[in-house]
């Protein structure tokens, strides 16, 4: 998963996640990490290590 920081004078949300074929996947607050995390494990799998929630560390 890449992370790619971009601004624009009206944004349409305070993070989006966008799907392989350009589609958004999810959008939203990234400090709300439920359904980021629901959208995170449905196109990038289950989480390989023991951490229990995403990081939330962006740029």
């Amino acid at each position: 998963m890449d992370v790619i920081a971009a601004r624009c004078a009206n944004p349409p949300a305070a993070a989006l996640l966008i799907r392989p074929d350009c589609h958004v996947a999810w959008a939203g607050d990234p400090t709300s990490t439920g359904s980021l995390a629901q959208a995170l494990t449905a196109w990038f799998g289950p989480r390989s290590d023991a951490s229990s929630t995403w990081d939330k560390s962006f740029p």
